[in-house]
């Protein structure tokens, strides 16, 4: 039986500039491997683009809702607040299954350039 590989998910605001949203993404990314430090070194990654801080508060409820670990990511630097969040590593495919609804992150979705 093949072992199931673990997926990360990372959701960030796409009203932020494009430059904005890739460094709130990895600040998200780096504190989920602070704070998840789970020993294993590798997981694939998926970048979903949400519109707005409501559409974070969402999905935060689905993975509450679904005892999905993350981590929430505040800016701290500007007036930006929740900017991005990130799952712990999910081997589980019923976990994995509840973001199925949620797009990749777009360029075209951005807001803000």
């Amino acid at each position: 039986m093949k072992k199931l590989e673990p997926y990360t998910y990372l959701f960030v605001r796409q009203d932020l500039s494009i430059a904005q949203q890739f460094v709130q993404s990895n600040h998200a990314g780096i504190k989920a491997g602070e704070e998840f430090g789970n020993g294993i070194s590798k997981s694939n990654m998926v970048l979903i683009g949400v519109p707005n801080k409501k559409g974070l508060y969402e999905a935060m409820d689905i993975m509450g809702r679904n005892d999905i670990p993350f981590i929430e990511f505040y800016e701290p630097d500007y007036e930006e607040g929740l900017t991005a969040i990130c799952t712990n590593m999910l081997f589980d495919r019923k976990q994995r299954a509840v973001f199925k609804s949620y797009d990749l992150w777009q360029i075209s979705n951005t807001k803000c350039y």
